[in-house]
């Protein structure tokens, strides 16, 4: 985000965060359809996500934890 305060991204910058953005939107919906919400999440569902996707929610997820909205 600071680099984009300082200058418009680029194509592939743009193109990057598109896809995480779709890859995190993507992971809460799947989520949900298991009857969870990001604070019940377990390893269980990180692994069975991580069975079905190409693992481009891998920051999504860091800062999750990181942030406190799924449990370590």
């Amino acid at each position: 985000m600071r680099k984009a305060e300082k200058q418009p991204l680029g194509t592939s910058q743009a193109s990057h965060a598109r896809r995480q953005f779709n890859e995190a939107r993507g992971f809460l919906a799947w989520l949900a359809g298991r009857g969870r919400s990001p604070d019940q999440c377990r390893q269980q569902d990180l692994d069975a996500w991580h069975v079905h996707s190409n693992h481009a929610a891998a920051t999504f997820l860091r800062w999750c934890t990181e942030s406190g909205h799924l449990p370590n």
